[in-house]
């Protein structure tokens, strides 16, 4: 989603007359828009002139010089999920949403084609170009934190099968280890994914073996989260 500022008086009085920055506020039909990049709905992505974007910003940065009109860019993939979700489903939903975000307008060296979650298990994803096929692995309970209820802190597995075309005039390594990165940014960009997880960590990386023309990386990650014991909606 991106914001157009017109003008330099849209920023706050402490910025006034000069360009944004990240501790900056805008006021938008009343309401407050803090740059703060760390919020439970969103993160911004980049802040520039609008000629600007879609190279001269990376993810999580503010561009400091120019003039208005100013674009900014959200990313909107830490929006709370509907209510009522487990806490598992609500993860696995921020993070396709993350890495639907992946394109070099914002700041990406790649564009992401598609991310596909598979509708039934054992349904063949069909491999495309700098596509990603998500999956989420078994729950793991790791530990019960005493209270009323209480909690299990679990531990999340999240695969992600990348893949891409080959290309003659590219090296099938070079361009798996750039899709790779950027996937990796992406998912380390917020840990604790809006306030919904803990932390999350790489686990593993491996290659499958390349088939008509496709090749790619799988990248597993942990996310570890907690719940209720009695309720796995209920994020403690």
């Amino acid at each position: 989603m991106d914001i157009i500022l017109t003008a330099d008086a849209n920023w706050s009085a402490c910025k006034a007359g000069g360009p944004p920055a990240p501790t900056d506020t805008i006021s938008l039909n009343g309401h407050c828009l803090t740059l703060d990049g760390v919020g439970a709905t969103y993160t911004c992505v980049s802040v520039g002139p609008r000629a600007s974007v879609g190279g001269a910003a990376t993810p999580g940065s503010v561009f400091l010089g120019g003039t208005a009109p100013y674009i900014i860019h959200f990313d909107m993939a830490l929006v709370a999920p509907p209510a009522g979700l487990p806490l598992w489903e609500a993860i696995a939903v921020a993070v396709a949403a993350k890495l639907a975000t992946i394109k070099v307008a914002a700041g990406y060296a790649v564009d992401v084609a598609s991310v596909v979650r598979p509708t039934r298990t054992g349904v063949a994803y069909t491999p495309t170009d700098h596509g990603i096929c998500l999956l989420q692995g078994e729950p793991r309970p790791v530990e019960t934190v005493p209270g009323n209820p209480p909690a299990i802190e679990w531990e999340l597995p999240i695969q992600l099968d990348l893949t891409i075309q080959t290309d003659a005039t590219v090296p099938a390594d070079t361009t798996i280890n750039v899709f790779a990165a950027a996937v990796n940014a992406a998912m380390m960009a917020d840990p604790q994914w809006g306030a919904l997880a803990l932390n999350t960590r790489l686990e593993s990386i491996a290659y499958p073996h390349p088939a008509d023309g496709i090749e790619g990386v799988t990248l597993t990650y942990v996310i570890n989260c907690r719940t209720a014991e009695n309720d796995w909606t209920k994020q403690i």
